[in-house]
């Protein structure tokens, strides 16, 4: 759209009355532009993380998440220290919890999730758990619509393992393991 309206200012340098009102709507669609990316940034990776840390990021967001879209949604943190994870770490876990929620709401018809996160032994495992209605994990195209191909893309980029298991009329469980040492 923007590109549009460029070309067609420029068609336009001999009519100012024209240019003035095309300029206005540029700046609304730049400024849209800019909103969209910003809202982009900030779900993607959430300034909070840099603040407060996974934990917390995960609490806010898993409680604004609940209210939001009126679903019962429990989080647990167990055996998580103050001392923080690496940033890419940091920000792959929030986006699976992230998706993860989001695929509920979109698809899985669910009343409870269960958020987890802990760690011991050197991992970090997270675990999002639902009682929606689940889905047959074989079928073609579930990675590419659930967002499922990214979330295991982003956890074995950092050498770990991404499981699912759901059964139609099941729920799902989506559980993600990133090696993390101290």
């Amino acid at each position: 759209a923007l590109m549009v309206e460029l070309g067609m200012l420029e068609r336009d340098t001999d009519h100012p009355e024209i240019v003035r009102d095309r300029i206005v709507e540029l700046t609304r669609t730049a400024n849209k532009i800019q909103d969209n990316l910003h809202k982009l940034a900030v779900n993607l990776r959430p300034a909070s993380l840099d603040h407060l840390g996974l934990v917390k990021t995960l609490q806010q967001f898993v409680d604004e998440f609940s209210r939001q879209y009126n679903l019962k949604v429990e989080f647990e943190a167990v055996g998580m220290r103050e001392k923080r994870l690496p940033l890419e770490v940091e920000t792959a876990l929030f986006r699976i919890v992230q998706e993860s929620l989001t695929n509920v709401v979109t698809h899985a018809q669910a009343a409870h999730v269960d958020v987890l996160i802990s760690q011991r032994n050197k991992q970090v495992v997270t675990i999002i758990e639902d009682d929606g209605v689940g889905f047959i994990p074989t079928s073609p195209t579930v990675e590419d619509h659930l967002g499922l191909f990214g979330m295991r893309e982003r956890i074995e980029m950092l050498g770990g393992k991404f499981t699912i298991e759901t059964l139609p009329g099941k729920g799902t469980t989506v559980k993600a393991e990133v090696p993390c040492n101290d």
